[in-house]
């Protein structure tokens, strides 16, 4: 899932344009987790934990203790229904960046059984049929 995002609020611009200078005069690294992320996504959907609570099925409390400083993170199933309900992936929650994913390739019925049965195969065999395929992508090729 990709998702752009435009955020003009004073309080992202102030805090970026901090954490851009103390990492580039004081050479320090911030870098925000999977709460402080949660905190600033709640307040830039404007979204209560009581709302996210009704949208993922966790309750108040569990939520409210992902957002403390010394609370738990949560486990992954509980992060997906997080990410699900906010419209955002997991990674953007972890790391505060989307990641751009290339989409998997749909495999042919032909190369499924090709690779089936590559897997049935004992070395010697994988390396004469590797040995075979090489030598027939060469001869496509010329």
């Amino acid at each position: 899932m990709i998702i752009n995002r435009i955020r003009f609020k004073c309080y992202y611009k102030l805090n970026s344009v901090v954490v851009k200078r103390l990492q580039t005069e004081l050479g320090y690294h911030i870098k925000m987790g999977f709460r402080e992320n949660l905190k600033e996504e709640l307040n830039y959907q404007d979204i209560q934990i009581k709302e996210l609570a009704q949208r993922t099925g966790l309750s108040k409390n569990t939520i409210a203790n992902y957002l403390t400083v010394n609370g738990n993170l949560p486990n992954i199933e509980s992060a997906v229904k997080i990410a699900q309900a906010l419209g955002v992936s997991v990674e953007f929650l972890v790391t505060g960046e989307e990641v751009e994913l290339e989409p998997r390739k749909a495999q042919s019925a032909k190369m499924k059984k090709v690779h089936d049965v590559f897997q049935k195969l004992d070395e010697f065999d994988c390396s004469v049929v590797l040995d075979l395929a090489e030598r027939l992508s060469q001869r496509k090729r010329n």
